[in-house]
């Protein structure tokens, strides 16, 4: 949703958005239910059985609870350490994908492609066909492998550390409203 006007719901992690913040969108961390009725933002915080089918069947409950009710965007947020050395992890959620895609009005996309549907909105019928959704990067940069830039740079009193494709660090840590780091 845009940030053109005050945040509509609570936000239990500080800090939050108290005002309207205009040309801002954000695409919200739902939570998801676990095994002990508990809820968490990202797997690695929920409880479940560690094995490939209590994996497909914690997502699948809770993607089936946005499907089948307001079909709301059912976004996924992950640590990539969720995956390292549990294979049973990575089984379990490949397993889920597939099964969800099966459906015929079932997509996955980017955050970005979310907010650009979201400003242009098209029929489902129209999904394939749409220039928002697609794979041709025609500016896309190509990879630079081994060219790049380690950067080690201080924000908000942390170290942060990046590699980057540009021949030299930024200035500063690029963060919101200095996204270029100068």
């Amino acid at each position: 949703y845009t940030l053109e006007y005050k945040m509509p719901h609570s936000c239990s992690i500080e800090p939050c958005p108290k005002a309207s913040h205009p040309g801002m969108w954000e695409v919200p961390m739902n939570t998801l239910d676990d095994v002990n009725g508990g809820m968490c933002s990202m797997a690695d915080g929920c409880f479940y059985k560690e094995d490939s089918d209590e994996i497909q069947r914690i997502f699948t409950k809770n993607f089936l609870k946005h499907y089948t009710g307001a079909k709301e965007p059912f976004p996924l947020f992950f640590h990539a350490a969720w995956f390292f050395n549990r294979a049973h992890r990575k089984q379990g959620f490949l397993r889920f994908i597939d099964s969800i895609l099966a459906l015929p009005d079932v997509y996955f996309i980017t955050s970005q492609e979310l907010i650009n549907w979201t400003r242009n909105p098209v029929p489902l019928a129209s999904v394939a066909s749409s220039p928002i959704f697609h794979c041709n990067f025609a500016n896309r940069p190509k990879r630079c492998g081994k060219r790049k830039a380690k950067c080690e740079l201080s924000h908000k009193g942390d170290k942060r550390q990046f590699a980057t494709c540009q021949r030299q660090c930024p200035n500063k840590y690029p963060w919101v409203n200095n996204l270029s780091g100068q």
